[in-house]
C-alpha cells in the first residue's frame, strides 16, 4: 500500500499545531483538568504554531477582534518570514502613498514654498500610515 505524501511531509507547507486542545477534546477531559487549562492558559487559545519538517516552530499565529474587524498577529521564530498580504487597507494605503509621492514630485515645480512643504507633509503622512499598517504592535 502506497501512501501519498502531504505538503507537510514534503516541506511545501508548514504544519499547524494548536497550543491547546480543541473544544471537543477540552470538554472530554476531566473537569479539574479542563478548569486548570481554562484558568491558566486563556491567552494561549486560538494560537497556532507552524512547524517546519524538523518539528521546529517557524511562526505563531493568532487573530484578535478589533473595533471593526480582526488583527492577525504573527510572531516569527528563527528564520525570517516574508509576509504576503492582500488586503483592501494595504491597497488603499499604497495608493495614497503613491499619490502623495507624485504630488511631492509635482510640487518641486510649484510657484510657492508653501506648496512644496504641503506636498512633503502629505507624503510623509501617507508613508507613516502605510508603515503603521505594516508594523506589528509591541506586545
Amino acid at each position: 500500500m502506497t501512501t501519498a505524501l502531504t505538503p507537510y511531509d514534503t516541506g511545501q507547507r508548514a504544519e499547524p499545531a494548536t497550543w491547546t486542545p480543541s473544544n471537543s477534546h477540552l470538554y472530554s477531559m476531566p473537569v479539574d483538568d479542563r478548569a486548570r487549562i481554562l484558568a491558566h492558559h486563556g491567552d494561549d487559545f486560538g494560537k497556532v504554531d507552524f512547524d517546519n519538517p524538523e518539528g521546529q516552530a517557524i511562526a505563531t499565529v493568532w487573530a484578535t477582534p478589533t473595533g471593526d474587524g480582526w488583527t492577525l498577529h504573527i510572531t516569527e521564530h528563527g528564520a525570517p518570514l516574508a509576509l504576503a498580504a492582500d488586503t483592501d487597507r494595504l491597497r488603499e494605503l499604497t495608493g495614497a502613498a503613491q499619490e502623495a509621492i507624485e504630488e511631492a514630485e509635482r510640487s518641486t515645480e510649484a510657484d510657492t514654498m508653501d506648496a512644496v512643504f504641503d506636498a512633503r507633509d502629505g507624503a510623509v503622512d501617507a508613508l507613516r500610515a502605510l508603515l503603521a499598517a505594516l508594523t506589528p504592535p509591541a506586545s
